[in-house]
């Protein structure tokens, strides 16, 4: 991006670079080969919605941070499915722009 990065969430500092990232080849981990998410029989969508739904996370006893998940696996209507992802991926985003949101 010429002239830095863009405006976080409209204000005038920069977005920081990332702290770390990791390139996952899904089809070639031994672990998952490839899988994707699925309801075990007799359970329903609730718990994939509450996979969506931002998780606090607490250390020494306090708050420190919370955590968004998004995925194919975080929405019951569609998951498994691309739509599912971008449907999670939006409320991800939706959740740490009010997180993030000068009060």
């Amino acid at each position: 991006v010429r002239g830095g990065p863009p405006p976080a969430f409209g204000t005038r500092e920069p977005v920081p670079a990332p702290a770390g990232w990791e390139f996952v080849d899904w089809d070639n981990d031994p672990d998952a080969a490839g899988a994707y998410s699925y309801l075990r029989v007799g359970s329903d969508g609730n718990a994939l919605d509450r996979l969506g739904e931002p998780y606090a996370l607490e250390g020494g006893g306090r708050a420190v941070g919370t955590m968004l998940w998004a995925g194919e696996a975080a929405d019951a209507e569609w998951m498994g499915s691309l739509h599912a992802a971008v449907r999670a991926g939006r409320r991800a985003g939706r959740h740490a722009a009010e997180a993030l949101a000068p009060p």
